[in-house]
This record gives C-alpha cells, sequence and structure tokens, in this order.
C-alpha cells in the first residue's frame, strides 16, 4: 500500500490537502499487506519528483504532518499490525443518527494485543456502533480501557457491551483512531 510514489502525484497533491492524504495513510497503512512509503510523505511535500532530472523543487515541510507521521510509524510499528489476525467489522447506526455510512472498521489481534481500527474518509463526521467480538474483561472486571493511539485518550467501557450493543464511536471528517482494547 503506499499514499505516492515517483510515478504518482504526492499524496497532499493528488487527495487535495494533507488532511486527506493523512486519512488515506491512515487507511492504507493500517490494512493487511506491504506498505511503502516515499520521499516526501512524512514532510508533507506537494511538488513531485522527476525522477528522470533527479532534483526537485524546494518546498518548506508541513509542520503538523511530521508528527502525525512519527506517531503513525510507532503504532504500526507493533507487530499486532505485521503478524496479527485481521478482520472488517460491520459500522451500524448509532440511535437515531443516519452518519455511520463513512465509517470503516477493523481490528487486528497478536497473542494478547488488540487493535479496532475506525477511519472517516469523508468530508463528514461520522457516529456509529462497532461490535467488537473479542472485547474481555481484564482481571474479573467489565470495565476495560480503550485507548485511542493517536489521542492518547482513554475510555472505560463495558466488555459485555462492547460484544453486544457494539462500541460507539464518533469520528471527525477525514480522520481515524486507533483503539487498544
Amino acid at each position: 500500500h503506499f499514499v505516492s510514489n515517483h510515478d504518482e502525484q504526492r499524496g497532499a497533491a493528488f487527495f487535495g490537502s494533507w488532511w486527506q492524504s493523512d486519512a488515506a495513510a491512515l487507511l492504507s497503512y493500517t490494512l493487511p499487506g506491504l506498505r511503502f512509503f516515499w520521499m516526501g510523505d512524512f514532510e508533507g511535500y506537494k511538488y513531485q519528483l522527476d525522477v528522470h532530472l533527479r532534483r526537485e523543487e524546494a518546498e518548506p515541510a508541513v509542520p503538523q504532518v511530521m508528527p502525525f507521521y512519527q506517531s503513525l510509524l510507532q503504532i504500526i510499528g507493533d507487530p499486532v499490525f505485521r503478524q496479527g489476525s485481521w478482520k472488517m467489522l460491520q459500522v451500524t447506526e448509532s440511535g437515531s443518527s443516519d452518519s455511520a455510512w463513512p465509517l470503516i472498521a477493523y481490528m487486528w489481534t497478536y497473542q494478547n494485543e488488540r487493535r479496532l481500527c475506525v477511519v472517516n474518509y469523508s468530508d463528514q463526521q461520522g457516529w456509529g456502533d462497532i461490535v467488537v467480538p473479542n472485547a474481555v474483561p481484564v482481571n474479573g472486571n467489565d470495565t476495560i480501557p480503550v485507548t485511542d493511539l493517536l489521542s492518547g485518550q482513554t475510555f472505560y467501557r463495558s466488555a459485555k457491551q462492547m460484544q453486544t450493543a457494539g462500541l460507539t464511536v464518533g469520528i471527525n471528517s477525514w480522520y481515524a483512531s486507533i483503539f487498544k482494547y
């Protein structure tokens, strides 16, 4: 998977903004398969490198993109994303909301590690419920920590409710949450 390469426009130019390019990266690099990174992706460059001329137009890095990729690379460097089992999950409407359609959800499992990835690849906020069948109580307590690795926020949820009714999530446009639970 890749966001850009030497034959294609840079991600930020192709997708329209670095926000959309980062959303594509969140989706591409958390799916199973090889991950290819192109020079300049981590800096948010927009100009395409002409490989025939062996030079590129100078441009400043986008300050918001570099910390995003530092965080993403640390997250996807975990063995759960390389050696784990992957499964697509269904997102259903949350209450009377009609905004689950933009959400893409899947989970990774490896040994005792579990990740839930929820990506909103649209220009609208998305809300939905996701049944997480492998949410298990910790130390006999049904309330488990669910940590969003991108924001660092930890929420406490019922493992039983996550297994039955689902985990309710709200994801802003062109963004994602990667939950460790």
